[in-house]
């Protein structure tokens, strides 16, 4: 009884440590690729700012100005659900306190700010000249956007793919060996990276778009070819 144990105990080891072995004979590399577009639509927040002695006074003047504004954007056929108020407040303005004085309001300042969608973007330059001529005294936020991502992304997985491939022969080769079918393969992490500067001009508003690049990481598990 104990011999039989004992030989089954010997097969199942050495099952297992065939097992282990045709596991070992496998190659992992990661890949990366990236792929790059010029962007192809834009945004940005626009702000009305007023000042007044009273804290209706200034309300009242911004909300005639941000009218103008957001009237301007839709002449421009800015769709409404591309326009949205992100900011209104009304604030006093105080005078420094001297001599231990309590501080003094001044006056009110009051303040719409809207972020817009451009979703062509060779009409950013005639956008950002309406919005100030309308009466919009403050610009930020400019960022530039791809609309087809997933065409850029699988660009760049594709490549990954490919450079997985390269690097593993590349490996195989030096040791001899030749690589097999894929036994796994899984993405390891999507991004953006910074914009690449490209000088643009939009209208009388010069602006740099840039570039966006997506970049795709990818481990593969390839099998050692017999």
């Amino acid at each position: 009884m104990k011999r039989m144990i004992c030989g089954i105990l010997v097969l199942a080891f050495s099952c297992q440590a065939a097992v282990r072995a045709e596991e070992s004979r496998t190659i992992s590399v990661s890949g990366h690729g990236e792929a790059s577009a010029k962007p192809d639509m834009a945004s940005f927040n626009v702000a009305v700012v007023t000042q007044a002695s009273t804290a209706g006074e200034a309300m009242a003047a911004n909300s005639s100005a941000a009218t103008k504004v957001l009237e301007a954007l839709k002449a421009l056929g800015i769709a409404e659900s591309d326009i949205r108020t992100n900011r209104l407040d009304v604030n006093p303005n105080y005078v420094n306190a001297r001599n231990n004085e309590a501080p003094r309001i001044t006056g009110y300042t009051a303040t719409n700010q809207v972020f817009v969608e451009v979703r062509k973007l060779e009409d950013l330059g005639r956008v950002l000249d309406a919005v100030v001529e309308a009466g919009g005294n403050q610009l930020s936020g400019i960022s530039f956007d791809i609309r087809d991502k997933v065409s850029l992304l699988d660009r760049a997985r594709a490549q990954a793919v490919r450079d997985a491939r390269r690097r593993a022969e590349i490996i195989a080769d030096v040791a001899g060996i030749r690589v097999g079918r894929v036994m796994s393969i899984q993405e390891s992490g999507s991004g953006g990276g910074p914009p690449v500067p490209m000088a643009r001009a939009f209208a009388a508003v010069p602006i740099a778009s840039g570039e966006q690049s997506l970049s795709v990481g990818v481990n593969v598990t390839y099998e050692i070819a017999e």
